[in-house]
């Protein structure tokens, strides 16, 4: 996963930073501990769940969300079965027809949205076209509804090619992991100048 390097933020605005992947770690290992049925480790992604209901409730100056969860978490569930997240080969379902089928899942379970609607600070999310774990293209539409009738600052930054953990892939399954040797281009590039529009960035030195 990609992390905006602490050496370009502001220094007043380092521990934010840090709280937010702090949030990310934490929810990862409770997520295991509550889990006795858990085979493979839960995604800190997760936690985009999370950080808009911290952000709600204390001084949270930023936030940058990558492969961040915005959806009621049944869908995700739905999606990742239907996807075979852990599969890369030709044989599983396009991306585009998991979408299809989702899109006709009902849920009954916790509706995040409030919590996005009532996010004080400007945020940045990142998604994968090729994420085979979380779906993204409906997070996408969520966020950008609620940022639309709320009139929020959310800004949202695509990969074409890039998977769950933002890796330039092929097909998406977490199979293909071993064989990645890249993050998808121009990830640093999108946060660094997104925190720049936003005046957080640390001016370099002069040398």
């Amino acid at each position: 996963m990609s992390v905006p390097r602490l050496a370009t933020v502001r220094p007043e605005l380092k521990k934010v930073v840090q709280v937010s992947l702090g949030i990310q770690s934490a929810f990862h290992e409770s997520r295991q501990v509550a889990s006795e049925e858990a085979t493979e480790p839960t995604p800190p992604s997760q936690a985009g769940w999370v950080i808009p209901q911290a952000a709600e409730k204390s001084e949270v100056t930023f936030a940058i969300i990558l492969s961040g969860g915005a959806t009621q978490i049944s869908y995700e569930g739905v999606y990742s079965r239907l996807a075979a997240e852990s599969d890369s080969s030709a044989d599983a379902l396009s991306i585009e027809e998991c979408l299809k089928r989702v899109r006709k899942h009902r849920a009954r379970d916790y509706d995040f949205k409030k919590h996005f609607a009532a996010m004080p600070c400007p945020a940045l999310w990142l998604y994968g076209d090729r994420d085979r774990s979380n779906p993204s293209q409906l997070c996408i539409e969520l966020i950008e509804s609620i940022a639309q009738k709320h009139d929020k600052d959310f800004r949202i930054a695509r990969f074409p090619e890039a998977n769950h953990g933002l890796w330039q892939c092929r097909l998406g399954g977490s199979a293909e992991y071993p064989t990645l040797t890249q993050m998808a281009p121009g990830i640093d590039k999108t946060i660094g100048s997104w925190l720049n529009e936003k005046g957080l960035a640390a001016r370099m030195p002069e040398r």
